[in-house]
């Protein structure tokens, strides 16, 4: 299983910058289908659709997945503008996500700064009225979240661009925070330049940070023989490649990461009341798993979805707030952009099962 961090968000991003990424009416299977979220009720899922084959002039749009009816809706954009990256608010009224520009230059690597410093952060109500972006500053933001107050919101945020081609589109991210009744912006903590950061998540009390990162510059060992990638691996080996860090509002020295005893755990989210949620490889006899600890420590875990593990990527994970159900965007396979599937875990039975989504969607913002 390839389990890095930026495979999620890179092979999402890869339709975009490839041209000719949108999404139509018609929902085929087959799409690529990422970042996945529960609607507070839990009764909905909320993830990206790209459809390679449609000739809409929007890239990527939000879909929503009804579980008791297996209708499914979707946002279409503003001209001019894609959206990816939905979180609800726990009032269950509001989302926030990304907005960006459909058309992306093609130049040198200024120009292609500037194309993804145009990313922004917007909201809307959930029937797709009074949309407005909040923030307005430079900078590559992505993976917006909702405090539970529903007056804050995070976001990882990059002004590093690596050069047109590279694997990874941005280094040496950082977690910012957004006041939206004062409108101020700022570091949550840090800086830390996490090499890659994924969708990090507000634990319930709103006072710490779930992180999703990877590699964080300000514990990397770079000596005058050593290079980024010999750093970045050293760091890997000596916390097992674990992705899962907690961090509070304003800290300045970072911890080290979680659930070190296993290997590579990633992929972390919670619950309402606490619990961490997330994937790590248990050895031999275990495997990849799906893996809750609660607060009181006590440990479960589920087994991974069937999957080829030397062509397969997860593309976001998420947890019901009850802690009933798990959801993931399984990239599974050779085509990689036309590969991806919604699966679910009732973590009762155990039991998975693949989300069949219908051909037609219904627009939802009119």
């Amino acid at each position: 299983m390839i389990n890095r961090l930026n495979l999620m968000f890179t092979v999402a991003i890869l339709t975009l910058i490839l041209g000719g990424c949108s999404m139509g009416s018609k929902a085929v299977k087959g799409d690529n289908v990422s970042n996945p979220l529960f609607s507070p009720d839990g009764k909905s899922i909320i993830f990206d659709r790209c459809d390679t084959d449609s000739p809409n002039p929007d890239k990527c749009r939000i879909h929503v997945y009804d579980l008791a009816t297996g209708s499914l809706g979707y946002y279409k954009p503003l001209p001019g503008q894609a959206w990816m990256m939905a979180y609800y608010a726990d009032s269950g009224d509001k989302l926030v996500f990304v907005t960006f520009p459909t058309e992306m230059p093609v130049g040198d690597l200024s120009t292609y700064n500037e194309y993804y410093f145009k990313y922004q952060i917007a909201t809307m109500n959930i029937d797709g009225s009074n949309m407005r972006v909040v923030t307005k500053g430079s900078g590559f933001k992505i993976y917006p979240a909702f405090s539970h107050s529903g007056k804050k919101v995070i976001f990882p945020q990059t002004e590093t661009m690596r050069k047109p081609g590279s694997k990874t589109v941005a280094s040496r991210w950082d977690l910012w925070e957004l006041d939206l009744e004062t409108g101020r912006v700022g570091l949550y903590a840090g800086k830390f330049e996490f090499f890659q950061l994924g969708r990090s998540v507000y634990f319930p009390d709103d006072k710490q940070v779930l992180l999703n990162g990877d590699s964080p510059m300000s514990k990397l060992v770079i000596g005058p023989e050593s290079t980024l990638a010999k750093s970045i691996s050293d760091y890997d080996r000596r916390y097992n490649r674990s992705k899962v860090i907690v961090v509070s509002r304003g800290q300045t020295m970072l911890e080290s990461p979680m659930f070190t005893d296993l290997v590579g755990a990633n992929h972390p989210s919670s619950d309402a009341q606490g619990n961490v949620f997330f994937d790590a490889d248990g050895g031999p006899k275990e495997g990849i798993r799906i893996r809750r600890v609660g607060l009181d420590g006590s440990r479960q875990s589920w087994r991974y979805p069937p999957h080829d593990s030397d062509s397969s990527a997860n593309l976001g994970t998420a947890v019901s707030r009850d802690g009933r159900y798990f959801v993931i965007a399984l990239n599974n396979g050779p085509t990689r952009i036309k590969n991806a599937k919604l699966l679910l875990l009732d973590t009762e039975s155990g039991i998975w099962r693949e989300l069949i989504l219908p051909h037609e969607a219904t627009q939802i913002n009119q």
